[in-house]
């Protein structure tokens, strides 16, 4: 299995990227919620990945963080679930709503996802209950990740506002400390700019 693939960005599209990696170009299926992270064509990207083969096709699947990958595999563990479903759960609910929705036994919170129905909704329910303990660490771990995150959330931002990637990243990191969210940091690395 491939863990991770870094490489420059080459195109972008809702239900894929492309990343150049030496020359060779891996086609790689994302979530919704990664491509809403993706930075700009041509920058370097880091993406959590996990391969599917099939009898016809070799599958890459890349996610913005090891915790979107754990549970995309998690799912793909739920009978009838396959990769597309479990990228599209993965991309339209976060981790901590996943969870909740699974401890509180509402399924109704699952088949809001497009493609995923009310029996679908209610057996991933009932065969995730058993794995609340794994659901807990993840969130712990995503949650300890979260600091990054916001950090480079905030360097994309400003980047698309049209700042060099290295004067928003030095901005960034002088304000960091005093600010623990993404609304407050970005107004505080503007002021530096």
């Amino acid at each position: 299995m491939y863990d991770y693939v870094k490489g420059t960005l080459k195109e972008k599209v809702p239900s894929y990227c492309v990343l150049d990696v030496g020359g060779l170009g891996y086609l790689i299926f994302i979530s919704s919620s990664t491509f809403a992270r993706l930075p700009t064509e041509g920058e370097d990207l880091l993406v959590y990945t996990t391969l599917i083969v099939r009898e016809d096709a070799h599958l890459l699947y890349g996610f913005f963080t090891k915790q979107e990958r754990s549970l995309f595999l998690l799912l793909r563990g739920v009978s009838g679930i396959g990769p597309k479903t479990a990228l599209a759960l993965v991309g339209h609910l976060d981790l901590p709503l996943f969870q909740t929705a699974v401890q509180d036994e509402k399924p109704e919170v699952l088949a809001k996802v497009p493609g995923i129905g009310k029996k679908t909704a209610s057996r991933i329910v009932v065969e995730m209950r058993d794995k609340l303990d794994i659901l807990n660490t993840l969130r712990q771990e995503a949650s300890l990740e979260s600091v990054d995150t916001i950090s480079f959330d905030a360097i994309a931002a400003l980047v698309h506002l049209g700042y060099a990637q290295q004067a928003a990243k030095k901005a960034v990191e002088k304000v960091r400390k005093n600010h623990d969210a993404l609304g407050t940091l970005i107004p505080a690395a503007l002021q530096i700019l």
